[in-house]
């Protein structure tokens, strides 16, 4: 009952490691990462929304069979010739390392209890789920980004089109999420460091012996049939050498023993 007590115990930082790669994936990913409020309440203008690789935007479509008009919203990629400053590329390049490098781990981290992996390994997947803490936290420079403070579309719409928003961002749903991760890399990491230790293997049997005993019967027309009786032993406690080596002479002499007719 102890060890599948401890085997699942090991699944638990797991399952937070497995929690932080999805919000991660979902909070950098999708298109919803920080938030542009229109300037003014009474505009009938939506929130628009940016993330590290997409942004949302609406679009007028027509669906058959009436052609009826509709207005979709869509995640879109950056138009050409955005320009994104180096704290936007370096969330873009953590927002893709952190979920490659934490996602092989996790994969090996659930065959882990399984294969009953040692301390060292189980450590160094700690040190790894550690270190994603720090790839996931580096992808929130986003929000110091030129995305955030300047934003190329936003600007856009106030000098072309005189559609105007705030300024600053605000988080999205996205961010949220994204700090969720951090927090659950952290978590997992440290569950598997000081802990949590990685399910040991379970314990084999003990010893058992056998008593096997030879006869011979030799038949009228002089033909001689040899049997074999195999009889278990009772299981060995390793802790009494004393009666381990008993048992141990046991089969011997039994061996040895020919029975005549």
């Amino acid at each position: 009952m102890t060890c599948e007590k401890d085997f699942l115990r090991a699944f638990i930082p797991v399952i937070f490691a497995t929690g932080a790669f999805f919000m991660g994936l979902l909070g950098n990913l999708y298109c919803e990462t920080i938030a542009f409020e229109p300037q003014s309440s009474t505009d009938d203008l939506q929130t628009l929304f940016f993330g590290v690789y997409y942004y949302k935007w609406y679009e007028v479509v027509q669906l058959p069979p009436d052609s009826r008009t509709v207005v979709r919203e869509a995640c879109f990629q950056y138009p050409e010739g955005t320009e994104f400053d180096a704290k936007w590329k370096t969330a873009k390049s953590f927002a893709i390392i952190t979920p490659i490098i934490g996602g092989f781990v996790l994969f090996w981290s659930w065959l882990a209890p399984c294969w009953y992996v040692g301390m060292q390994r189980w450590r160094k997947m700690a040190h790894v789920f550690l270190i994603m803490t720090l790839f996931q936290g580096l992808t929130l420079i986003f929000l110091s980004s030129s995305a955030c403070k300047s934003n190329p579309i936003i600007s856009s719409l106030a000098q072309e089109e005189s559609i105007f928003y705030q300024q600053a961002c605000s988080f999205g749903w996205g961010t949220k999420v994204n700090i969720a991760a951090v927090v659950f890399w952290f978590i997992a990491g440290v569950l598997m460091l000081t802990i949590i230790p990685p399910p040991k293997r379970p314990a084999r049997g003990p010893p058992e012996t056998q008593t096997v005993t030879y006869t011979q019967t030799e038949q009228p027309d002089g033909t001689k049939i040899q049997t074999e009786t195999t009889v278990k032993g009772q299981y060995i406690e390793p802790n009494k050498t004393e009666a381990v080596d008993t048992l141990k002479e046991e089969p011997v002499n039994a061996s040895a023993q020919m029975a005549e007719p």
